[in-house]
C-alpha cells in the first residue's frame, strides 16, 4: 500500500504535478487552483491524496472536496441515480477526484506501471473513504471517471450503490484545411457545413481571438443568454464571476473566439488550452441576432477546428452535452462515469476484487 498524504491547498501540489503529469501540469494547477476557490466561496472543505512511493517519490494524486445540502445539480445524487437510495437531504458526502461539471482528476505518474497504477489508484480511493476530512458522511460520489480511471478502479466501480454513464465528445484534428475536414466527413454532410460557412462568412461578423479577462464583462451577458435559453436559472452576475475566475487562473491560456456584427459582440467560445489539446469550455449567444447566420455552429464547431488545424492543436475536446449536433460533425465520444459508494464497504475491505 503506498504511503499517503493529506495536503490541504492547491499551492502545496503544484510542484508535484510537474513530476506526476509534465505535459498538463499548467493546466491541471490551474483547474485545481480554481475549483478550490469555488469549493471555499461555498464553504466546503477540500483536500489533496498525495500517494508516494520508494523515497517518497509522487506516484499519484487524488483531490478530495466535501458536498453540503443544498447540492450543486452536477452532483446531485436524486438526480444522478433514480433508481438508488441517496443520501438523505443535508447529508454531507465525499467528492472524490473533482467537485462534478469536470472530469475527473485522479492523476497517476507515467512511468509507473499498470498493475501500480491500478494498486495507487485504489489505494487513493480508500484512503479517502476511511479518511476523516470533514465533513465526515456516509458516501463517496466520483464523477465523471474517465475509460483508463474507472478500469484501474475495477471492483470499487463494479461493487458501486449507483453508476450513471454519459458520453463526452472529442474530436482529434487529422487535417491539413478546413476544405480537408468537410472532405472527411461522410458525404451526406458535407453540403450542410459548406452551406452553414458559407452564410457566416457572408454575414457582417468579424471574429476576433480575445483574451477573456479583458472581455468578461461583455461576455457573461451572452453566456447567461444561453444558459437561460436551456433552462438554468443564472444572473449576469454569476456568469461574469465563472468568466473572472476562469480567466485569472488560467491567464492566458483562456481565450475567447468572439464575433462581432457591426463592432457588437454577439457570440463567442471559451477555449482552455492544454499543451496539444483544446477544452471548449463555454459558448455564449446574442439571441436576437438572425438565426440564418448559424451563429452556434460556426462560433461552437467551425472556428475552432480551423483555428485548430492552423495552430497544429491535435484534440478538441467538446464536453458532454449537445451529442448529435457533435457527432454529426466529426466527433468521437468517450463514456465518461459516475459511481456513488457506501464508505462503509470500503472500511470493511467490500470492493477488493480487482
Amino acid at each position: 500500500m503506498a504511503r499517503i498524504d493529506e495536503l490541504s491547498r492547491a499551492g502545496d501540489v503544484v510542484h508535484l504535478l510537474f513530476e506526476l503529469d509534465p505535459g498538463a501540469a499548467e493546466h491541471r494547477a490551474a483547474e485545481l487552483a480554481r475549483l478550490e476557490l469555488a469549493q471555499d466561496s461555498r464553504g466546503g472543505a477540500v483536500r489533496y491524496l498525495v500517494a508516494r512511493g520508494e523515497g517518497g517519490v509522487p506516484v499519484g494524486l487524488l483531490p478530495f472536496y466535501s458536498a453540503c445540502f443544498p447540492y450543486d445539480t452536477a452532483v446531485m445524487p436524486p438526480t444522478l441515480f433514480e433508481s438508488t437510495a441517496p443520501p438523505r437531504d443535508g447529508e454531507p458526502f465525499g467528492l472524490v477526484g473533482s467537485p462534478g461539471g469536470v472530469v475527473n482528476q485522479l492523476v497517476i505518474a507515467a512511468h509507473v506501471d499498470e498493475q501500480d497504477a491500478t494498486r495507487t489508484s485504489r489505494d487513493l480511493v480508500d484512503h479517502a473513504g476511511r479518511s476523516d476530512i470533514s465533513p465526515p458522511g456516509r458516501f463517496l460520489l466520483i464523477p465523471n471517471l474517465t475509460g483508463k480511471q474507472a478500469v484501474r478502479l475495477g471492483g470499487r466501480v463494479a461493487d458501486a450503490a449507483g453508476v450513471e454513464r454519459k458520453q463526452q465528445a472529442v474530436l482529434p484534428v487529422v487535417w491539413s484545411s478546413f476544405d480537408d475536414y468537410i472532405s472527411w466527413l461522410p458525404p451526406q454532410r458535407r453540403g450542410v457545413v459548406r452551406r452553414e460557412r458559407r452564410k457566416f462568412l457572408g454575414a457582417p461578423i468579424t471574429v476576433r481571438e480575445e483574451l477573456v479577462i479583458d472581455m468578461a464583462d461583455e461576455l457573461a451577458p451572452l453566456l447567461a443568454q444561453t444558459e437561460r435559453h436551456h433552462g438554468r436559472d443564472v444572473s449576469v452576475e454569476q456568469m461574469e464571476f465563472y468568466l473572472v475566475s476562469i480567466a485569472l487562473h488560467h491567464g492566458d491560456g483562456c481565450v475567447a473566439f468572439v464575433a462581432y456584427r457591426y463592432g457588437r459582440p454577439v457570440a463567442f467560445s471559451l477555449v482552455l488550452g492544454r499543451g496539444k489539446e483544446w477544452d471548449m469550455r463555454a459558448w455564449g449567444c446574442d439571441y436576437d441576432v438572425p438565426r440564418e447566420e448559424r451563429l452556434y455552429f460556426n462560433m461552437a464547431f467551425y472556428e475552432p477546428i480551423t483555428r485548430a488545424i492552423d495552430r497544429g492543436v491535435e484534440l478538441l475536446d467538446f464536453g458532454t452535452g449537445s451529442l448529435e449536433a457533435k457527432v454529426l460533425r466529426g466527433c468521437e465520444t468517450r463514456e465518461l462515469r459516475t459511481v456513488l459508494i457506501d464508505r462503509r464497504h470500503v472500511s470493511a475491505g467490500i470492493g477488493n476484487r480487482g
